[in-house]
Formats: C-alpha cells, sequence, structure tokens
C-alpha cells in the first residue's frame, strides 16, 4: 500500500506507468464468467466490485466506492433500496476492504469492511444509531439509505487503513 497523506488518505498514483501497475492486479469480479451458477450479479453483490492481489494481504475482494465531493464522512449505505427490502452493502457485502475515491481531493480512505461492520453493528456496543441516516438524491428510482461516518472516528477507532 502507498504511504499514507495528510489525514491517514492514500494519495492515488499520478503517473501512468504506475496506474497501469494497479490496473494488473484489479480484476473485476463482474466481468468473471460464472461457474456452478453463481451469477456475476450474485459475485459482484457478496465479494465486491474487484478480487485484488497484494504483496502482503494475496487475493483480496474489494468494494469500490467513488464519492464526487470530500466533505470528511463515509457514507455507509445501510438499504441500497429501503423501499423495497434490500439490504446495502454494509449487511451484504463480503468484500475485504473498502476503497472510497474522492474525486474533487483525488484521495482514497480504505478501511476494513468486516472491522467496520463489526465496529458499527456490534451487539454490544451498536454504533450505528449515532451517526446521521441520509437518503441518497439520485436520479435511480433506489430509496439507497446510509449514514455518514466521520473519517476521524474511523480514524480513531484504527480502522483506516
Amino acid at each position: 500500500m502507498p504511504a499514507t497523506g495528510p489525514g491517514g488518505l492514500l494519495p492515488l498514483p499520478r503517473r501512468r506507468a504506475a496506474r497501469n501497475r494497479c490496473r494488473r492486479h484489479l480484476h473485476p469480479t463482474h466481468y468473471r464468467n460464472s461457474a456452478n451458477g453463481i451469477t456475476e450479479k450474485a459475485l459482484q453483490t457478496t465479494i465486491g466490485d474487484f478480487i485484488c492481489q497484494f504483496a502482503k494481504l494475496g487475493p483480496t475482494s474489494l468494494e469500490l466506492k467513488t464519492e464526487r465531493k470530500f466533505t470528511g464522512n463515509l457514507f455507509v449505505e445501510t438499504w441500497q433500496n429501503r423501499e423495497w427490502g434490500t439490504p446495502g452493502w454494509l449487511h451484504t457485502s463480503q468484500a475485504t476492504l473498502l476503497w472510497t475515491y474522492y474525486l474533487d481531493h483525488d484521495r482514497l480512505v480504505s478501511v476494513s469492511m468486516p472491522a467496520l461492520r463489526h465496529w458499527l453493528l456490534a451487539k454490544a456496543n451498536p454504533r450505528i444509531d449515532r451517526y446521521r441516516e441520509v437518503r441518497v438524491a439520485q436520479a435511480q428510482r433506489n430509496d439507497t439509505v446510509g449514514v455518514l461516518v466521520p473519517i476521524d472516528d474511523l480514524r480513531d477507532a484504527k480502522l483506516e487503513n
């Protein structure tokens, strides 16, 4: 993983050669043909958007999100469509890592998905209710809902990679 920049955020590679090296290690799950009758949609929903090969971690599943603007918060999707009762990626994704890329700051925030899920939903001390719930305004008909978790809270809990 690259060295962290200001505030623990990871700078994305800017040079073409570095980007190409990264691309060789990303294998999109939604382009893979399914064996054993598992659909591509099911693969993407459960294991994430990519399978990555890291020297220290080995094969790692990755959920990748993009945000236009850095607000200091991480949007955590609790409902993909609340109206239809479809749970969001916090509940369905079994990815190892969550990467959220902020376009306006050219920054990547990396969080362990299992640690994030446990930290927010732990039965003994659920934290998810402490955070503001928001509905995503988008062109789709989905009623997408999630919570805004301050990145500083993730850093303080040592969840940010």
